[in-house]
């Protein structure tokens, strides 16, 4: 969570874009790798720092509905790309 909220100051703070969410996708590690959870989650407004215990608390309770563990996937959190910008950071991603 810290090094993808990282990944969102840096990118705001060099004005390369302002994220306002993180995807997260959850792939299961057992069997064929079955994506659990595929979506972005808002940024909590105010600092950062301050947005990464909601965040992970809202992320941990979307994978408990799907039926999968943090300890149980592969997961990737990446600060959503607003329409429109392009570069290579589009494919940035915090494993």
């Amino acid at each position: 969570m810290r090094a993808a909220l990282v990944a969102v100051y840096v990118l705001h703070s060099t004005g390369v874009y302002s994220a306002r969410a993180l995807r997260l996708r959850a792939t299961t590690l057992r069997g064929i790798g079955v994506v659990a959870v595929d979506e972005e989650f808002p940024l909590p407004p105010g600092p950062l720092e301050g947005g990464a215990e909601p965040l992970t608390a809202a992320m941990t309770a979307r994978l408990e509905e799907a039926g999968a563990r943090a300890g149980g996937c592969e997961l990737v959190l990446t600060p959503a790309v607003p329409p429109g910008t392009e570069g290579p950071w589009r494919r940035w991603r915090a494993r």
